[in-house]
């Protein structure tokens, strides 16, 4: 009954359940429950679906009278718990090992081509931009002087409080961990529909900051 209950809640919480949450813009309203409510729902997937492999490996009913369907439904069992893992390890290797060479990059061109202004990295260039750069050290806040000269300076400082939202709340992480599920099981779960809101209510969190600082 317990390797059923939990087979079933993973399914639900993988496919139906993400689907139907992307599908109910009220969340949006409470981006910062919303974006609990997501964490939850992936973490609750994940468990559910790895309980229910482990919870039939170890089944006590085929163990006491084993047979040679009991051994074999043991093994897919165990075969198929080991790949959910395999894979949700191997994709946060991939994704992280990337996403962190790649920041690293980032900031090492950073210390050649930009300077130190408005409490941010400033680029000189045209077009107007404004992004971060997390980590754990270093962590950048960038911004053109292209965007400096078209904003005014309350416009330049929500769009700075904005992107100092996001390395705050550390939002690279949570959208890390839903990339790896995206990249783990792209075409089996509703990954993709879940990494697009989280992204979502991610920018509504970081502009509620930035309209705390500037009004709306």
């Amino acid at each position: 009954m317990t390797t059923l209950v939990l087979g079933v809640l993973a399914v639900l919480l993988a496919g139906p359940v993400p689907a139907l949450m992307a599908r109910w813009p009220l969340l949006r309203r409470t981006p910062r429950a919303a974006m609990l409510l997501w964490q939850s729902v992936a973490l609750g997937a994940v468990l559910a679906a790895v309980g229910a492999g482990l919870s039939l490996v170890t089944d006590h009913a085929w163990r006491d009278t084993p047979t040679v369907v009991g051994w074999l439904v043991a093994a897919v069992a165990l075969a198929l718990t080991v790949m959910v893992v395999g894979r949700l390890l191997l994709s946060g290797h991939q994704v992280g090992t990337t996403l962190r060479a790649l920041r690293r990059r980032h900031r090492r061109q950073l210390d050649l081509l930009s300077y130190d202004g408005r409490g941010a990295s400033v680029l000189e260039h045209d077009v107007p931009v404004a992004y971060c750069v997390p980590g754990m050290q270093g962590s950048r806040v960038v911004v053109s002087a292209g965007a400096i000269e078209r904003l005014s300076s309350v416009e330049v400082e929500a769009v700075l409080a904005h992107e100092r939202a996001h390395l705050r709340a550390r939002h690279d992480l949570v959208l890390e961990a839903f990339s790896v599920l995206h990249r783990a099981f792209p075409r089996w779960v509703s990954s993709e529909a879940a990494l697009v809101e989280v992204q979502l209510l991610a920018e509504v969190l970081a502009d509620r900051a930035a309209a705390r600082v500037a009004g709306p």
